[in-house]
């Protein structure tokens, strides 16, 4: 019998027994609107239907890629239409027996167990599909941990598309992450044999290969050799959603371990890398912010804005954010003033505000009118007319002396 390697999708309705019993001609009405989503969904991606029962669609593709996007497609478009069914779409790649028009084995089967564990509306996948569509997709992912299917002999590692309005599936319990210590997770990535010796060649040529896994094991392991093209690699391999979730906790370790005393824009990439792809680590983002705000004044403005906003802030941390942001505003930094703007409303302090906002329309920035008009109309006339000489002032000031770093405003 002929074999050959495919992208298998499953999709059926949730809860499409109970609506036929309910009732069967507008459950009958409503799939055929839905199938009229659907079909020309899967030609639009040159994928074909070979396979269906009742509610449930199967069909294969060529490209992955094209399986992924079709059905975050159907799943949106479905979404729209709103006519109260909705839907599960399992994908798998891997070989299959054709069987006249029809495909039969185990990828068929481990594409149907995926959909019985996909959120409601949403899509999920097998880590094998996950990997050949990481970073060439405008979509994001998220790990659901490794399923243990029945009659299936390997736990299968499950990815899901991150979908508008879908719902987790209520039946399926999410597996926590085993947590190291740092010490542990260092170590570990020290004495990996198989990382050992391998050159950023070696990591690239495995990252063209979409072996993403031992790629970013060779290059964490580099880090720890100080190789600072390997950390470059690694961090694009990061902002790019290349490095598997199960190596997060490792990466994680290894970057505030091994990058201590980094430059500025790595540090800042890192911040933004600890605050998004590789999860949340709200306290070591802020270090990493906090270190590229050293030379970076986009830092800088971003990590005074962090503190004054956060509540576990001391009056210490906030006095030294306000005066570092106040020091660049008095050197013509709009983005300095607006963000001094908005970190005075938060104290509800409008003194600051309209003084602020008054030397922003001096120097023409075209939000500050509208923002200075709706604080007026909160004032009184006595605060707007001495409040105004003192936002001339400094206005005058800001504009024509040059030593005006030691204002206190």
């Amino acid at each position: 019998m002929e074999k050959k390697l495919t992208t298998v999708l499953c999709s059926d309705v949730i809860g499409y027994s109970k609506m036929m019993g309910a009732d069967e001609v507008g459950t009958l009405h409503k799939l055929d609107q839905c199938r009229q989503i659907i079909d020309p969904l899967l030609e639009k991606y040159n994928g074909r239907i070979f396979n269906t029962a009742g509610d449930a669609v199967l069909a294969e593709f060529v490209s992955p890629k094209d399986a992924v996007l079709c059905s975050a497609e159907i799943q949106n478009s479905i979404r729209n239409l709103a006519n109260g069914m909705r839907w599960r779409i399992g994908l798998h790649l891997g070989e299959v027996y054709v069987y006249g028009t029809n495909l039969m084995g185990d990828t068929v089967n481990i594409a149907a167990r995926i959909e019985s564990t996909t959120d409601y509306g949403g899509v999920c996948m097998s880590d094998i599909v996950y990997q050949a569509v990481a970073g060439k997709c405008d979509l994001e992912f998220e790990s659901r941990g490794t399923q243990e299917f029945k009659n299936i002999a390997k736990p299968v590692p499950i990815w899901a598309v991150k979908i508008l309005g879908s719902e987790l599936n209520p039946n399926v319990k999410p597996k926590e992450q085993v947590k190291y210590s740092k010490e542990q997770l260092i170590k570990s990535v020290i004495n990996d044999k198989p990382a050992q010796g391998k050159t950023i060649q070696d990591a690239q040529n495995l990252k063209r290969d979409q072996q993403f896994g031992p790629a970013t094991r060779v290059l964490m392991w580099r880090v720890t050799r100080k190789c600072g093209p390997s950390l470059n690699e690694l961090l694009d391999m990061a902002s790019k959603n290349l490095v598997p979730e199960n190596l997060h906790q490792a990466v994680v370790a290894i970057l505030s371990e091994y990058c201590k005393t980094i430059d500025s824009d790595r540090a800042m990439m890192i911040h933004k890398l600890l605050d998004g792809p590789l999860g949340h680590h709200r306290s070591l983002s802020l270090q990493f912010l906090k270190q590229a705000a050293k030379t970076n004044t986009e830092a800088q403005m971003e990590y005074s804005s962090l503190i004054i906003t956060d509540p576990h802030s001391s009056s210490s941390e906030v006095n030294e954010a306000i005066e570092q942001l106040t020091n660049m505003a008095v050197r013509k930094n709009i983005p300095a003033m607006l963000k001094l703007v908005q970190s005075y409303e938060h104290f509800q302090d409008k003194h600051k505000q309209f003084l602020w906002l008054w030397v922003l329309r001096g120097l023409f920035e075209p939000s500050a009118q509208n923002k200075l008009q709706m604080l007026i109309n909160t004032l009184t006339r006595v605060d707007v007319n001495n409040w105004r000489i003192e936002g001339e002032s400094l206005l005058d000031e800001i504009k024509f002396k040059n030593d005006a770093g030691n204002y206190k405003y």
